[in-house]
């Protein structure tokens, strides 16, 4: 089961392929496609991405948004934390 997917920004992807080297999943190819650049952009190929972030952290073009995904049983206690630290934040700024 997929616990999250990418998000590439195709104006910024170069085709590179770095991305798709280190997918310990395997889960990314270089597109068919061709972007208004001439560039094949990375897309998702299997629902088997872990959300690792190895395929953003080696991005020399910053062109990869990792997205996790929250089971709707934790949705609720996961957003009353991100408010609860936002609220902290906030109160100890002012």
């Amino acid at each position: 089961m997929a616990k999250g997917f990418i998000k590439v920004k195709e104006v910024y992807c170069k085709g590179c392929g770095l991305c798709v080297e280190v997918c310990p999943q395997g889960t990314l190819r270089l597109s068919n496609r061709l972007t208004k650049k001439g560039y094949h952009p990375v897309e998702l190929r299997e629902d088997k991405c872990t959300a690792c972030a190895s395929c953003a952290s080696v991005c020399p073009e910053a062109a990869i948004t990792i997205i996790r995904e929250i089971p709707a049983s934790k949705l609720k206690s996961h957003i009353e934390e991100k408010l609860g630290t936002i609220n902290k934040d906030l109160k100890n700024a002012s």
